[in-house]
């Protein structure tokens, strides 16, 4: 983002988050929520998030929540974002750009075109190309294979593609200049599949690993705290802690789990 749209005054985000698609969709929203904070501006987040957890970490973060009971397509869910939009524009005495942006694939392009005509700008955060054509002012695919991926997209629609586009929350910005030591044999294995995975493909991973008959694995399992899977994960890091040729050792997994 240029330093004159990083300075305005309101940025309206909808995204969603659930068991079925995540939290990513939320979490790499409030990194630019932070970063637009940072400038000087204000956020607001319109969301589907059943989450209690994520919805008291997305208000610490300052961020004003507006909360829906369904999403697209579903009118209820353009009609109170529209709504959002409005208030953001008249409530703004300097008269300053309002922003949208939106993350999510269960949008379409009338979605897109309804916010943008509200809107002043409208940035579009996407991973796979999978509409034929984007209303935008920004479209950002941060992947590495965004570049490859042959967008179609209004003449006037600025192209963010690549991974130096992509979008760290200040705890993780931290370690980009961090040296690490990289051991010949890897011995530490961090599993974690996004905050809800919901086929528990963490299970079948941990269960993968039981039986490689490796010694002294350091192996960590995170899940979030969307995860439908929490009893089920638990049996089976128990069973695995009791199976292990060194019970309850370094070569048996721990299991860790995020609130929020």
């Amino acid at each position: 983002m240029s330093e004159k749209s990083a300075k305005c005054s309101n940025l309206v985000i909808r995204a969603d988050a659930d068991q079925q698609i995540g939290i990513g969709h939320v979490m790499r929203c409030l990194a630019l929520a932070q970063a637009w904070q940072a400038g000087g501006g204000t956020v607001t987040l319109v969301t589907r998030c059943p989450a209690k957890g994520l919805r008291k970490r997305i208000r610490a973060a300052a961020v004003n929540l507006i909360t829906l009971k369904r999403s697209h397509p579903d009118p209820t869910d353009l009609a109170r974002t529209l709504d959002t939009l409005v208030k953001a524009r008249s409530g703004d005495p300097q008269a300053t750009p309002t922003w949208a942006m939106i993350d999510g694939y269960h949008f379409d392009p009338i979605y897109y075109e309804a916010i943008r005509q509200t809107s002043d700008r409208l940035l579009v955060l996407d991973d796979e190309a999978r509409l034929r054509s984007c209303t935008a002012d920004v479209l950002l695919n941060q992947n590495l294979d965004a570049e490859q991926l042959g967008y179609p997209h209004d003449v006037d629609t600025a192209l963010l593609l690549g991974s130096r586009y992509t979008l760290l929350r200040e705890q993780f910005r931290s370690w980009r200049t961090a040296r690490r030591r990289t051991p010949e044999i890897a011995r530490k294995i961090l599993v974690t599949f996004g905050g809800a995975d919901p086929n528990n493909t963490t299970e079948t991973v941990l269960r993968a690993l039981g039986q490689t008959g490796v010694q002294s694995l350091d192996v960590k399992a995170v899940v979030g705290a969307a995860n439908p899977h929490g009893d089920s994960l638990h049996r089976c890091v128990r069973s695995l802690q009791e199976t292990s040729p060194r019970r309850r050792s370094r070569s048996s997994p721990t299991l860790s789990t995020c609130r929020s």
